[in-house]
């Protein structure tokens, strides 16, 4: 008998490489706080992660983190979160990752970063943030057949090139196709097929990411609360970002983060999500958000001092004019949301959202509404009338007793305007995904769009807040996929008081 030694020299040599530890995917960042960041990573086959990280201005901040895997199953592909505490303020951060003692090169210096601590010491500091929504990425194997619906990848460079402190993937941030979510198995597959775009690294290894989710991160097209494995999508969800919390008890994936004097409220609008086509007549309570995250958006909107609060949705929320899914199927929710802003007077309120394939800005004169109020509405208007009143009669008798102690303002009773400020709301879509058919409709001619801000080639928004305390600004820029401006738009803060 003759042996092949070439082939099982070959053999040998795959039988070695398939056991070499090496990074699948990231690092990412996710979250950053003053003290504490979250850097991600997929491995193969290692057994031991260590990060090495050492303060750029001053060297003596330094640290390492390791995470030990068990034997086993260590081959197939794992998660790891290295959530590195203890950090300085307002510091940059280099660091090296090490599989099995192994050094693994990137491309591009290994950077993380901590929020800079000016609360009570200086001006809010202007800060600048990426956002985009429906990254398609190709699978030939179990795409439908035909054309490709993923377009060019190379768009995530030019966002990774873009001055940036923070990215806000907008829900659609990865595409379960038909043979994916029958299984969580499935759904593991294509988070991690996504996530091995090439072209997706820098982007994510080179500032902090937050993320909600929409439909096709979730489940089926359009899907809600009944898809039976919604838990299995949650779990996957938490799995492959770095967001610092998510939801309540365990369900949802909504919380809340500041960057500088701004609140992000991100909302989850699946997993407590009824039909959008069940009737109103037969569900008097139907929701988008569910009870509990309502209350909590109500109670964390009241609570915020931030200049700008940007409230994030997979879906549209202030757009009427348009039949495809939106809240448009949740009227009364929406009608509720509004009048609370209004009725409780929360400033700076900005709402950001996805999923449409095309980029827009809304813009709502609350006039425009053409919503009944609702009876809590109501009963809102006559609470806050009362506080006023209240107020006022307690104004006049100090301005009496202490003419100093009227001069100071209550910070537990509403002090924002007597009417209803104007609303904009960004939709930025898509990066990757097909684009919209929508100027072939009769919402090419939405009243509520601000004119010359619509896009409907891929594209990916930058927006940059600056300005002195009570003054602030929000410039919103738009760049397609080969990083040429189409548009920009600000808003001021005076503008949502």
């Amino acid at each position: 008998m003759k042996f092949n030694f070439t082939f099982l020299a070959l053999l040998f040599s795959f039988g070695l490489s398939a056991q070499t530890p090496r990074v699948i995917s990231g690092p990412m960042l996710g979250y950053a706080e003053h003290r504490e960041c979250l850097v991600w990573v997929e491995t193969r086959c290692a057994l031991r992660l260590n990060i090495e990280y050492v303060c750029e201005s001053d060297d003596k901040l330094k640290g390492s983190e390791v995470i030990k895997l068990k034997h086993g199953d260590h081959c197939q592909p794992v998660v790891s979160k290295f959530v590195i505490s203890n950090l300085q303020p307002g510091k940059t951060y280099k660091y090296k990752l090490s599989l099995d003692d192994q050094e693994i090169k990137f491309d591009y210096p290994l950077k993380f970063f901590t929020k800079e601590l000016w609360e009570y010491r200086t001006d809010p500091p202007p800060f600048t943030f990426i956002a985009g929504s429906c990254a398609y990425i190709n699978d030939s194997l179990y795409d439908r057949p035909g054309k490709p619906y993923g377009q060019s990848t190379s768009i995530f460079k030019g966002m990774a090139e873009t001055n940036s402190q923070f990215m806000l993937w907008l829900g659609d941030n990865t595409y379960l196709r038909e043979v994916d979510y029958s299984s969580e198995s499935g759904i593991r597959y294509r988070y991690r097929h996504t996530r091995r775009n090439k072209d997706m690294n820098k982007l994510m290894a080179t500032r902090n990411n937050y993320a909600i989710w929409d439909d096709h991160d979730f489940g089926p097209n359009n899907s809600c609360k009944t898809f039976d494995l919604k838990d299995a999508s949650l779990e996957t969800f938490k799995e492959y970002w770095g967001n610092r919390s998510y939801g309540q008890d365990g369900k949802g994936i909504y919380s809340r983060f500041a960057w500088s004097d701004c609140d992000f409220f991100m909302l989850d609008n699946r997993y407590f999500r009824d039909e959008d086509n069940m009737p109103d007549s037969l569900l008097a309570n139907k929701t988008q958000l569910g009870a509990h995250q309502l209350d909590w958006l109500k109670q964390s909107l009241l609570s915020s001092r931030a200049a700008f609060k940007f409230v994030l949705m997979g879906g549209q929320f202030l757009n009427v004019n348009t039949d495809q899914e939106s809240y448009v199927y949740f009227k009364k929710e929406r009608q509720e949301i509004l009048d609370f802003i209004t009725f409780m007077r929360i400033k700076g309120v900005v709402f950001m959202s996805g999923d449409r394939h095309h980029t827009e800005i809304i813009k709502l004169e609350r006039v425009d509404s053409n919503i009944i109020r609702t009876e809590e509405a109501k009963a809102l208007e006559d609470d806050t009338q009362k506080k006023d009143k209240k107020k006022e009669k307690k104004k006049k008798q100090e301005a009496i007793e202490s003419p100093e102690l009227s001069k100071k303002d209550d910070d537990d009773e509403p002090t924002g305007p007597k009417h209803p400020y104007t609303l904009y709301e960004l939709t930025c879509s898509p990066m990757t995904s097909g684009g919209s058919n929508v100027m072939k409709t009769p919402e090419a001619k939405n009243p509520m769009r601000i004119t010359q801000t619509m896009v409907d080639v891929p594209n990916y928004c930058q927006m940059t807040v600056s300005g002195k305390p009570h003054k602030r600004n929000l410039l919103i820029k738009c760049f397609d996929a080969n990083n040429e401006l189409r548009w920009e738009f600000t808003i001021n803060q005076a503008e949502l008081e």
